[in-house]
């Protein structure tokens, strides 16, 4: 994202409509937290750069792929997905193809975000934010029951204001989690010749071990045993494709303790023994160990 302008292409073809929420306005959100919204359907072509915006973005996709990027991060992002982008970052979002969103410009310094981790992007999905575009259609949209209605528009927009607190403040709550795992295994995968247990590694996340186990499992669908096991088949595996270690010593590096124990973790796996997977590499790929001295 180096040399970021600010650029806003809106492609001919597109079609938006947007809602003004200020002091002088019609209509206007509770606290005035959310300042700028609208319901887009857009060509492709599609382009914002942004080098320092004054709000939040929170975007929800109906159809199509939207492409985010920051200097923390980015990906893609389709139907039915949610995307949080803070204020004060560069960022750039852009498509090649038509596509559908609802999207809020929030106010940083409202009481309502403030609350919240808001200092990386998410892209992420969640099921009670697929209401949103029901929702943004009745506040946006003219003859809507609530166009004439502003206690009725005040309930609406408070609803849509606190499905969105809640579900991005489950988010940062998640985030923080995954953060802490990945910390933990960060450590590990450094370290794979030591014999780590579920203390160490809760420790590292600065939580207690039945928790570690239970998170790691609801976050990436596995044990932290399976995790560290693929991790050092990975590595040991890496090494009998570049070196000339025996197996001996590539079980020791990786944590496997002896050539046994990795021959038994290597066939479960890759099908082969370490022995057949090293012979069957081209010729002159195997390092001998002098070149590894």
């Amino acid at each position: 994202m180096k040399n970021i302008t600010q650029t806003i292409i809106i492609p001919s073809g597109s079609h938006e409509e947007f809602a003004v929420f200020d002091a002088g306005g019609s209509r206007e959100w509770p606290d005035h937290s959310v300042t700028l919204s609208g319901i887009s359907d857009l060509a492709g072509g599609y382009r914002v750069n942004r080098t320092s915006p004054s709000f939040h973005l929170l975007l929800h996709l109906t159809s199509g792929t939207l492409q985010v990027e920051t200097p923390d991060g980015g990906g893609t992002a389709d139907g039915g997905t949610t995307v949080f982008l803070p204020a004060g970052r560069p960022q750039r979002y852009f498509s090649d193809q038509p596509f559908s969103m609802v999207w809020f410009h929030l106010r940083p310094e409202a009481a309502e975000w403030r609350a919240i981790s808001c200092d990386s992007p998410r892209i992420f999905r969640s099921r009670p934010l697929e209401a949103l575009p029901a929702l943004a259609g009745t506040i946006h949209r003219e003859g809507s029951p609530l166009s004439g209605d502003p206690v009725l528009l005040k309930l609406a927009c408070q609803l849509v204001q606190r499905l969105l607190v809640r579900e991005l403040s489950r988010d940062a709550a998640g985030a923080d989690l995954r953060r802490r795992l990945g910390k933990s295994f960060d450590l590990a995968f450094r370290r794979l010749s030591h014999p780590w247990n579920i203390a160490e590694l809760a420790a590292a996340a600065g939580v207690s071990g039945s928790y570690f186990f239970a998170a790691v499992r609801k976050v990436y669908g596995k044990s932290p045993g399976t995790i560290l096991t693929e991790a050092r088949l990975t590595a040991a595996a890496g090494m009998l494709r570049s070196t000339g270690y025996k197996l001996e010593l590539i079980a020791e590096l990786t944590g496997f303790g002896s050539g046994f124990a990795l021959s038994r973790a290597f066939r479960r796996i890759y099908g082969i023994s370490p022995g057949r997977y090293r012979s069957r590499l081209p010729h002159g790929q195997v390092k001998s160990p002098e070149s590894d001295m």
